[in-house]
């Protein structure tokens, strides 16, 4: 999970809410996901800074996962850190699992964290954002999800609506796991794009 850090804040700050996200999310992937026994579901910075950490444990997760989350929001796309994890995640191959899997898969599965009214550069707007499946029976749910982003539901205190987009974020984790792996690739920090404005 890839998220913009803030300034050290009081809790619960965006920080310890992306954090929270993330615990909350490896919750519900792990009654649908099967993993190595030991092997976490997935890896989130807990720095509060950023960038301390890419010479070790957060460039190899980069290197390995099979699932990229960027949590959207306008800080993020100013984020040079931000960038170098989209760029490092954006290199490696897709293979299909199966002939029916979509050919044009990147898992990248960006979530809107908060509104950005400027919206997104062109290389974060042509990846399609999370925004649920069975509108039809979610749709208040997703509705007030694409308005007001992850950030957004804890503040207005709608616990119900926040779990059941993060249900569904899962559901469409498992998904993808299902019919896409990317291989895994050793990535140099001293190669990654540090903006978002820059080509893949």
């Amino acid at each position: 999970m890839s998220y913009a850090h803030t300034e050290k804040n009081t809790p619960p700050g965006p920080n310890e809410l992306a954090m929270r996200f993330f615990n909350d999310l490896c919750v519900d992937l792990a009654v649908l996901v099967p993993r190595i026994p030991g092997a976490p579901y997935g890896f989130i910075d807990r720095s509060m800074g950023g960038g301390e950490r890419w010479e070790g444990e957060l460039l190899d997760a980069l290197g390995t996962c099979q699932v990229f989350i960027p949590l959207l929001m306008a800080p993020y796309m100013r984020s040079k850190w931000c960038a170098m994890e989209w760029h490092g995640f954006s290199r490696r191959r897709v293979v299909r699992l199966n002939p029916s899997a979509s050919v044009h898969q990147t898992c990248i599965l960006p979530v809107i964290w908060a509104p950005a009214p400027d919206g997104f550069p062109e290389i974060v707007g042509s990846v399609e954002r999370f925004a649920g499946e069975n509108l039809h029976i979610f749709a208040e749910e997703i509705a007030l999800y694409e308005a007001h982003g992850i950030f957004g539901l804890h503040r207005l205190g709608r616990s119900n609506e926040y779990h059941t987009v993060v249900w569904l974020l899962a559901q469409r984790i498992q998904k993808i796991l299902m019919h896409h792996r990317v291989e895994p690739l050793a990535l140099d920090v001293s190669t990654l794009g540090t903006s978002f404005e820059e080509p893949r």
